[in-house]
């Protein structure tokens, strides 16, 4: 599941709900502390979402592979981002 925030108390709280559920959390944040805080939870990769079109990144580490699942975001710009790792 990609994640986005997820250095936040949800993202981070949604990190770990996806972990002990037995998915793959990918996480998008801010910050390289953000970033270190999901992964040190369980997120199995994470994205600064300042450094470019996080997408590309997050398909390159994925190989490929399409989400079913995508958390909500209230940026617009990353939401049209996001849906190009999203299935249809």
């Amino acid at each position: 599941m990609l994640i986005h925030a997820g250095g936040s108390g949800v993202g981070t709280s949604a990190v770990q709900l996806v972990r002990l559920a037995g998915g793959v959390p990918i996480v998008t944040a801010g910050s390289e502390a953000k970033l270190q805080l999901a992964k040190s939870l369980g997120a199995a990769a994470g994205f600064n979402y300042k450094e470019g079109n996080f997408s590309d990144k997050v398909l390159e580490f994925t190989k490929g592979m399409l989400f079913q699942k995508v958390s909500i975001t209230k940026k617009k710009k990353d939401y049209k981002t996001s849906q190009r790792c999203k299935m249809k």
